[in-house]
């Protein structure tokens, strides 16, 4: 992957199996003596791309698509795609060792080139400060701590009444796992809530341990022996079992209805909503919230500012991209690309999930919320 500062490989790194006769054909086209060894010829190479004279020399003989193809990769991100008969002037830069193929298809500009073309800076922008947290509303600490007990007693109440529901066996489960959209939709009207909002508690419910499938041979979802020992603890137990699992769990419910790689639809319960960074991201957006004085909620937008800040996007520039063509070694979205904009959707979920829930009350943190957290009251 690249770097944060979108910055991809070194040419050293690029060059890392290529075979000998295609490093002294670069050499050769980039108007460098050959050597004896690939070591030495990937010094040599890497040595060009670090002299500002002769990287200007080089490139003044560059086509202009050529250089068009440089302005958009050396901000990041550095990867794209070639067909297996590059564009002539995309030849001229493989020729030269200025794009480097890293598998069939795919090809890197490397680390070198890029901090000749950004004049040896790592980011297009500094900033040297953090955002600021910034505050949408101020409520008295008790009003917010009341509105999201009140939230906490819902979310245990809609927990109970989806789990009765299904006690004696529930949805049947897809073939390829999950719950199907007409039972999604029928628990939702059950519920009387939106189906995200349904495919929300589902998943809550499963990620807690209160439901599962049955394993009989016509399989449904049912209460597992589990609920039954939840429903025996204190409300307080109950909701801390419901908050913990919430908040550690890589399970993502904001992604139920989305498509997967392949075009298909992500059921709830079903495989495909595991993203590893959704427990760091929902820890963080708590912690800034925490951050701010008793009974202050956030503004979305500023938490997002936050978080982009201190992981800043790949591509290393939050401005708007520049367009793409077929012949151009760039992708619709890259992995890394797609990768950003899940935490940015990560932290508005959490945000949501967590007023349903009652960890937040009126969008501020409450003090049941601090000790989930781990956090001494007004901390």
């Amino acid at each position: 992957h690249p770097s944060p500062t979108g910055l991809g490989p070194t040419v050293a790194e690029a060059t890392a199996g290529m075979s000998p006769g295609r490093v002294q054909e670069i050499l050769t086209t980039a108007g460098l003596p050959s050597t004896h060894d690939s070591v030495s010829a990937v010094a040599s190479l890497s040595a060009l791309f670090t002299d500002r004279t002769r990287m200007a020399e080089l490139l003044t003989t560059a086509p202009a698509e050529s250089l068009d193809v440089l302005n958009r990769l050396h901000w990041g991100p550095p990867y794209g795609q070639v067909t297996a008969h590059p564009a002539p002037h995309l030849r001229w830069l493989l020729d030269r060792g200025l794009l480097l193929p890293t598998a069939p298809g795919t090809v890197v500009l490397p680390r070198e080139v890029a901090l000749h073309l950004r004049d040896g800076q790592a980011h297009r922008e500094t900033e040297p400060l953090a955002p600021p947290v910034e505050a949408a509303a101020t409520h008295r600490p008790q009003a917010v701590d009341a509105t999201a007990a009140g939230q906490a007693y819902t979310a245990l109440a809609t927990v109970e009444e989806l789990l009765k529901d299904w006690d004696e066996g529930g949805p049947a489960v897809l073939r390829a796992g999950g719950l199907s959209v007409r039972d999604l939709k029928r628990t939702a009207v059950a519920l009387d809530v939106p189906e995200p909002v349904a495919a929300f508690w589902v998943e809550l419910a499963h990620t807690a341990g209160l439901l599962a499938s049955d394993g009989e041979a016509d399989e449904r979802y049912a209460a597992t022996p589990a609920y039954d020992e939840w429903q025996e603890l204190p409300a307080a137990e109950r909701w801390t079992r419901l908050a913990t699992a919430w908040l550690t769990a890589t399970r993502t419910a904001g992604l139920v209805g989305g498509r997967d790689a392949k075009d298909r639809t992500l059921s709830a319960l079903g495989p495909g909503l595991d993203r590893s960074a959704a427990p760091e991201v929902r820890h963080r957006v708590l912690t800034l919230l925490a951050g701010l004085p008793e009974g202050t909620a956030a503004t979305a937008d500023s938490v997002l500012a936050r978080l982009s800040w201190e992981r800043p996007p790949r591509g290393g520039s939050r401005g708007p991209q520049s367009p793409r063509s077929a012949q151009s070694p760039t992708s619709p979205q890259s992995p890394q690309s797609a990768q950003d904009d899940l935490r940015s959707r990560l932290a508005r979920w959490t945000l949501s999930e967590a007023e349903s829930l009652g960890i937040t009350g009126r969008g501020a943190l409450s003090s049941h919320g601090r000790a989930l957290l781990g956090l001494p009251p007004g901390t």
